[in-house]
């Protein structure tokens, strides 16, 4: 078995278990209370052993990760994300007293739902990181207002049973919580979205290793060795990372300059190992929120740089359509004619092949719009249009209007032979389309066709290939019209295809 068969095994397998929790509402907020309660329970059994010291934890990342799950999901589930968080406080803090866990899981939940409400919804990191005053925003509420107000309760509930000072307990939760928050939540956004992982594909992999590696062992210096202080250090570098690497290799740099640091600080290593107490701590956290935020506004406006550079590539893409296509017919227009006629004409010269060129006019045209008015013409000269561009078989072929009633084909590689045929097919399809024309002999809309093709010389006019289409087309229109003339300079005569 193949591996495209399993991956679209697997892929339906998947889209049919989704659209059975879909149909089953209770068991989809069943699966996500559970899915929340068991991940929930095991972050903070692993924030607990790896991320206290002295009774201090270096940051709390909950509330930032359950955070970004909400930014993701529709808010007709947060209530099922939150009832999951409730379970795994009480799974996770069963040892606690019963009012501790209460005041803690509650100032969780409100924490969470303070953030998830102040912060935009979460499709792409981009759109993301580009909504109207989202760092004041994040700074405001999920960084200082939410952690300062739960700090509240729970320094009043943890001094009394633990004996020490609110103000002691108040500024650990704040501290903790805020920090988790700055770092956490763009990690968790970051690793959500897609766009991050652009900086791990095989072209852009050289750049990410040694600027990660740069960052890596700038970290190692920083905080690897006996207290120096060589802190600053670290912002330059993460600046380098921000601005060639983008926002997500920006927060991975700073989380795991976070680990580095935190390892260090606890043993007693790096730049903050000569403050004393918990207050080394403190400094420690302090320093890595600057180093988060110093990197918001610059990949915000790397990306409004990007975003701006992207949208003055398209309007000039626009712009140069606009400039080489016939605004009746949509079709390409004379500049456009001019400009292929004289790549195809260089390249011919030098693979010595022939360039064949069809000129088309339609046969009594005045007298339609005279006839019918100019509005039945402009839709008589897109009905042709139509016509001639459903026969050009080939992508290199160039079909546009030439100005007026008339219209070209130019078909590089094309011997006289085949551009004959190609100009019948065409007169013969607008022929068919049975346009009503009482003054044109014929009695529908027929047209004329001259049809040229050369090789070119090193030193030959790519005018003379027009000349001879154009004189082509003179003889039809002479000859009774409807039919299909082709330039014979050499044999001092011609061929033709008619009605």
């Amino acid at each position: 078995m193949g591996a495209t068969t399993i991956r679209s095994r697997v892929r339906g397998t998947a889209r049919r278990v989704i659209e059975y929790f879909d149909r089953k509402k209770w068991l989809q907020a069943f699966a996500t209370t559970c899915v929340s309660a068991v991940c929930f329970t095991i972050l903070m059994k692993l924030s607990l052993v790896l991320l206290f010291g002295n009774g201090i934890a270096v940051c709390w990342p909950m509330v930032g990760l359950v955070t970004a799950v909400l930014l993701k999901l529709p808010r007709r589930r947060w209530p099922w994300v939150v009832l999951g968080i409730v379970f795994g406080h009480i799974f996770a803090e069963r040892a606690y007293l019963f009012d501790e866990m209460v005041v803690d899981t509650v100032c969780d939940v409100a924490e969470v739902m303070v953030t998830a409400y102040a912060l935009p919804p979460f499709t792409n990191l981009s759109g993301w990181m580009r909504e109207r005053d989202l760092l004041l925003r994040f700074i405001a509420f999920p960084v200082l207002l939410g952690p300062m107000v739960t700090s509240i309760p729970v320094g009043i509930v943890f001094s009394r049973e633990l004996h020490v000072s609110f103000w002691t307990e108040a500024k650990n939760w704040f501290s903790a919580d805020s920090l988790g928050i700055v770092l956490w939540l763009p990690l968790a956004l970051v690793l959500l979205s897609p766009e991050t992982y652009a900086i791990f594909r095989w072209r852009a992999l050289p750049k990410t290793l040694a600027v990660a590696g740069l960052a890596a062992g700038v970290g190692a210096v920083v905080f690897g060795h006996r207290p120096l202080p060589v802190s600053f250090m670290v912002l330059p570098v993460l600046l380098l990372v921000a601005v060639r690497l983008g926002f997500s290799a920006s927060v991975l740099a700073v989380n795991l300059l976070a680990i580095l640091g935190a390892i260090a600080t606890l043993h007693g290593r790096g730049p903050f190992a000569f403050v004393q107490g918990e207050y080394r701590i403190i400094v420690l956290q302090v320093y890595l929120a600057m180093c988060m935020l110093s990197c918001f506004p610059v990949s915000m406006m790397m990306m409004e740089r990007d975003a701006l550079e992207r949208d003055l590539r398209e309007a000039c893409d626009g712009m140069e359509e606009l400039a080489t296509r016939d605004g009746l017919t949509g079709l390409a227009n004379r500049r456009r004619f001019d400009a292929t006629l004289a790549v195809e004409w260089k390249r011919a010269i030098r693979e010595r092949r022939p360039v064949g060129l069809l000129m088309i006019d339609v046969d009594c045209f005045k007298m339609f719009n005279d006839s019918y008015g100019h509005p039945a013409g402009d839709q008589c000269l897109r009905r042709i249009a139509a016509a001639l561009a459903g026969e050009g078989y080939r992508a290199t072929d160039l079909v546009g209007r030439y100005g007026g009633e008339e219209f070209f084909v130019l078909m590089p590689g094309t011997d006289q032979t085949g551009a004959l045929m190609v100009g019948e097919r065409m007169r013969a399809a607008v022929e068919a389309m049975g346009l009503k024309h009482e003054r044109n002999p014929h009695r529908v809309v027929t047209i004329s066709v001259g049809c040229h093709s050369t090789v070119p010389q090193r030193f030959g006019r790519s005018e003379a290939l027009v000349e001879g289409a154009d004189a082509a087309l003179y003889m039809a229109k002479k000859d009774g019209r409807n039919r299909v003339e082709a330039h014979e300079p050499a044999a001092g005569g011609r061929r033709a295809l008619g009605a």
